[in-house]
């Protein structure tokens, strides 16, 4: 209780306008730098959309680009005597919401493909030339979901462990043989997020926690900024938005669904008479109860689905995606 009440009195701090430099580094160990690649990466792409820059007809994501909000997020990460930054690295772990993605892909196709059978039972190379190529040259080989009968087709969720720009490469898997559909994989609501601006002297990085229906859009959030400055230095300039004390810390076990993919029942480990609400792709509704342990989809098409559950003060302790095969 001690350390969250310390906390909310360093977030009420004010405009940030007599903030303080600190020095920082840069560098970090490679645990870190993991942590923190995808993030970079995220935030290059997104500038390439949000300035129109030619770089966002391209797949590979340029090194300069990315390595320069990751120098950045580093710094920051590096700036121990900033308090706010145990908040926002220590705390509530911030990283990008998760509404680009850049490691995965679906392909639709008649399961009457060759190729799409074997990857339905996880078999890579398939045995079909143009398919493996492409599944070869972006490592798609981490993760393999399959579903059939979805939207008139049957749909494979692919995963690498590389990052791409992944909208520029719905045209070439469209070209594949046999392929009737390329899709981004599918997102989900909103949550915690960084947002960066570059400027000649320094890059702006705000960090921010939301809470409160965040499937549909977060209703409440609290930010933070921080000016890093190209010596590795930083400041921190003050946080706005929501009061995060009304965010109760929950300490609770691993909590586990299981099996995913299902054809049917979640069973759900680690807490006791949870509440569960389900949400399909196009963020609608579509299970709303409390179980004790297991929770069926049996009226549910066959998909991707987002199940949250909440604990008995309705807090979100566990969110995560559920493919439903049949």
């Amino acid at each position: 209780m001690r350390k969250l009440i310390l906390f909310v009195a360093v977030m009420m701090v004010g405009s940030g306008a007599f903030a303080q430099i600190v020095p920082s580094s840069c560098t970090a160990p490679d645990s870190i730098i993991k942590k923190y690649k995808e993030d970079a990466d995220r935030l290059a792409v997104r500038k390439f959309y949000r300035r129109n820059y030619l770089e966002k007809d391209t797949v590979l994501i340029p090194k300069a680009h990315s390595d320069t909000v990751l120098n950045a997020l580093l710094a920051v990460y590096n700036a121990t005597s900033i308090p706010a930054r145990d908040t926002v690295t220590g705390i509530y772990k911030v990283h990008t919401s998760r509404n680009l993605t850049l490691n995965q892909i679906e392909l639709g196709a008649d399961s009457s493909q060759p190729w799409m059978h074997q990857l339905k039972l996880g078999i890579i190379p398939t045995g079909t030339a143009p398919i493996d190529s492409f599944l070869f040259h972006y490592h798609f080989d981490t993760e393999v979901h399959y579903y059939p009968n979805f939207i008139n087709k049957d749909v494979v969720l692919l995963g690498t462990d590389s990052n791409y720009n992944i909208k520029p490469l719905i045209p070439i898997a469209n070209t594949l043989q046999g392929v009737i559909q390329a899709y981004e994989a599918p997102l989900f609501g909103d949550g915690n997020d960084i947002t960066d601006s570059i400027f000649s002297d320094h890059i702006e990085l705000v960090y921010s926690v939301g809470w409160g229906d965040c499937p549909a859009g977060c209703t409440f959030r609290r930010y933070w900024k921080f000016n890093v400055y190209y010596d590795c230095s930083v400041s921190f300039e003050g946080s706005r938005g929501n009061i995060l004390s009304s965010i109760k810390e929950i300490q609770t076990s691993p909590i586990t669904l299981s099996p995913n993919p299902t054809t049917d029942i979640i069973t759900i480990k680690g807490i006791t008479q949870p509440s569960v609400v389900i949400y399909n792709l196009m963020g609608q509704k579509v299970v709303a109860t409390q179980v004790s342990n297991e929770v069926s989809l049996a009226q549910l098409p066959a998909g991707m689905y987002l199940v949250q559950v909440f604990n008995k003060d309705m807090q979100l302790v566990k969110s995560e995606k559920v493919i439903l095969n049949r």
